[in-house]
């Protein structure tokens, strides 16, 4: 993953703290990402938020079970546009 962000030009934006906790994490979208970059809205543009996320899909593989419950939570949510 260091690689793969170095690549990109990301890692020397990251600090170790940074890096360790996406590592443990492994963030599956840019609100997750967003609490393990401090300031991360000010520091990187919303391409590149999105591109860090996809570096650690590629690379580290998505959190299955997080996305289950994002899809489930999705689901539950009522739509207000056709008054469910």
């Amino acid at each position: 993953m260091l690689e793969r962000l170095r690549e990109e030009n990301f890692r020397s934006d990251l600090a170790k703290g940074e890096l360790f906790a996406i590592l443990n994490l492994r963030p599956g979208s840019t609100a997750v990402l967003s609490t393990t970059i401090e300031d991360m809205e000010e520091r990187f543009t919303e391409d590149e938020q999105n591109r860090i996320v996809d570096i650690i899909a590629e690379v580290l593989g998505r959190d299955e079970l997080a996305e289950e419950a994002r899809a489930d939570d999705d689901n539950a949510m009522p739509s207000i546009e056709n008054g469910n």
